[in-house]
């Protein structure tokens, strides 16, 4: 699955490579009028949504950021979320506001708010939201840069904007594979590893609101398994440990399925979804001209070596 991460547009609208998801991590409105909520609303309709009909990909997922006045405190009934649905996207953009969605087995996550600046859209005090991210997300999009490396380091004014509180929350997400975010247009864009998480600032106008870095996208190895019951079931690449390929277990639903243990009653030897298929040792998994042969599997963790490899356990 290849994944394409933006975000501080400020009313820009590029063209992008196909991709199977893009995210956006807030800050789409026209900077010209970005408080001008009802004008933005129109923009959204008329400009925005025909955009992320042309792109060339299956899911668009967004959030706001502290410019997003129109999504914010919508006291008049206006809802991002109804305008979706009416709309000929609604299978296609997906809106985040501190709430998750999972596609393809992948868990992303998405937060708003920002810390520093009070008069703005979607201010948080004290980062609080933080603590709401749930512990299984693989993919989470803020618009808050973290204080990790030079990610919310503003090279233009020699200023570190990140938030402590966003990194504790980041290093503490252990299913964790990437973290977008934006704000700080001019901060540090190289992928920054923290523990097992990738940290991007995918933020691609510069402090002068010029088009100025390029989209990042990403590769993430996703397998998704035959069901008879047409559950949606996939194997997700973790990556390597001693020469063996290791796949995450990511189950539509538990029910129905079976765990098999072995002599030993702490071995499980065998995971059977309902529907299939029975994922035990020495089942073979095929990609391309590479055949997988499963070894251990540990909890929902499945270890694969290559089928041509017989020393590597």
């Amino acid at each position: 699955m290849t994944i394409t991460t933006i975000s501080d547009l400020h009313g820009y609208l590029p063209l992008l490579q196909p991709c199977n998801v893009v995210c956006i991590c807030g800050d789409i409105s026209p900077i010209e009028f970005d408080r001008n909520k009802h004008r933005v609303r129109g923009w959204f309709i008329d400009k925005f949504i025909p955009w992320v009909k042309m792109l060339d990909c299956q899911k668009v997922i967004f959030i706001a950021g502290n410019h997003d006045f129109f999504l914010y405190t919508n006291d008049d009934g206006y809802s991002v979320k109804q305008v979706i649905e009416n709309s000929d996207v609604k299978n296609k953009l997906i809106y985040l506001e501190n709430e998750e969605y999972v596609y393809n087995g992948l868990k992303f996550y998405g937060c708003p708010n920002v810390e520093q600046l009070v008069h703005w859209a979607f201010y948080t005090w004290d980062g609080h939201e933080y603590k709401y991210i749930p512990q299984d997300t693989d993919i989470l999009l803020t618009h808050m840069a973290p204080a990790i490396g030079e990610l919310g380091r503003d090279i233009t004014v020699v200023r570190d904007f990140g938030s402590r509180r966003l990194a504790d929350a980041i290093k503490n997400l252990p299913n964790l594979r990437y973290a977008f975010c934006g704000h700080i247009h001019d901060g540090d864009h190289k992928p920054t590893l923290v523990n097992h998480a990738v940290c991007i600032n995918s933020a691609i106008l510069n402090d002068d609101y010029d088009y100025a870095y390029e989209p990042v996208t990403i590769d993430i190895n996703v397998v998704r398994l035959e069901n008879r019951d047409g559950d949606k079931n996939y194997l997700l690449f973790r990556g390597m440990e001693n020469n063996l390929y290791v796949y995450d277990l990511r189950l539509e639903h538990n029910f129905g399925t079976r765990i098999i243990f072995g002599d030993d009653p702490n071995e499980v030897v065998a995971i059977n979804p309902s529907g299939g298929p029975m994922l035990g040792i020495g089942y073979q998994l095929k990609l391309g001209k590479l055949t997988l042969e499963l070894v251990e599997i540990e909890d929902f963790k499945l270890k694969f070596r290559d089928a041509k490899d017989k020393e590597a356990i």
